[in-house]
């Protein structure tokens, strides 16, 4: 999960094995992006249908992930 993070974190461009990655960086860019967002999205993501709550950046990140994981398998 820390390496995950520090990709993102990290300006340099990504090799053609990181498609993941710059998805999640797309993912936060669009749909994250304020403090709302990232607590609808994050709610939305986990299925869950009680009040928002606040989502620490790792929560976001889990979220999308996960998410991805799960498209990708369909």
């Amino acid at each position: 999960m820390l390496n995950l993070i520090a990709a993102l974190q990290d300006p340099r461009p990504l090799g053609n094995d990181s498609f993941g990655v710059d998805l999640l960086r797309l993912i936060i860019s669009k749909n994250f992006n304020h403090d709302q967002n990232i607590m609808r999205h994050t709610t939305e993501i986990n299925g869950h249908s009680q009040a928002l709550w606040p989502a620490s950046s790792t929560d976001m990140l889990l979220a999308s992930y996960t998410h991805c994981y799960d498209l990708q398998m369909l």
